[in-house]
């Protein structure tokens, strides 16, 4: 895991920290949003009331459309 350059106390970061972190934000951020928009959706949000050997079923079905939606622009 990669984690960003922090400030040193009383100081500034280089340039080329400024760079690197501004990279890797831009890396961390689509996947980011990917985990919020799981988190958003109902299915995966409330309780799952239906029998469960049916919940990797409803998971996968639900994955599936998410990533349907990216491909097409439906967001």
């Amino acid at each position: 895991m990669v984690t960003p350059r922090k400030r040193p106390p009383e100081g500034e970061l280089s340039e080329t920290d400024k760079k690197c972190n501004a990279e890797l934000s831009a890396l961390r951020a689509p996947v980011e949003r990917v985990v919020a928009q799981f988190k958003l959706w109902r299915i995966l949000h409330t309780d799952y009331r239906c029998p469960y050997r049916t919940y990797h079923d409803a998971y996968d079905a639900t994955r599936g459309l998410f990533f349907f939606s990216i491909s097409w622009g439906f967001e």
